[in-house]
């Protein structure tokens, strides 16, 4: 009896480090995430992760280029150039509003963002808001934690 006690004991113990592990990673707080801004507020290419999601740029970017081509927005005549503006708009755009919905943001300032961020994009904003929301939904659904 007192076996059979001390072996549920030791089971409970052990499902509840797991338990609190998974609901860890499930909340996306890995504890390795870090600000990945520079002084200018642009996404530099550090190595922050947190759950699935990753602020490092160079993987964001990676992600997208094998990517984007299976978006419903994305468009045979385009390379991948002409979105990569709009995904590292997006994944900044939730690195300046951590934990909030892409609809929770001042959806009025999105467009004048866009042309400082496009760089030599051919985007118009209508198109490349479709591949930004992308990003920041990706962020935003994998709980990156910016610190």
């Amino acid at each position: 009896m007192k076996v059979n006690l001390f072996i549920g004991s030791i089971a409970m113990i052990a499902l509840l480090a797991f338990s609190a592990s998974a609901l860890a990673q499930l909340a996306g707080d890995s504890g390795t995430a870090g600000s990945n801004m520079n002084e200018t507020g642009s996404l530099s290419n550090s190595t922050g992760t947190a759950n699935n999601g990753d602020i490092n740029w160079s993987t964001q970017d990676t992600y997208w280029r094998s990517n984007y081509t299976s978006r419903p927005y994305s468009n045979s005549n385009r390379n991948y150039t002409a979105y990569q503006p709009a995904y590292r708009y997006g994944v900044e755009l939730y690195i300046k509003n951590p934990g909030k919905r892409f609809e929770d943001i001042d959806q009025s300032q999105l467009p004048a963002g866009w042309d400082k961020a496009r760089g030599n994009s051919n985007l118009n904003w209508e198109d490349a808001q479709l591949a930004t929301r992308d990003a920041y939904d990706r962020m935003y659904n994998n709980r990156v934690i910016v610190r």
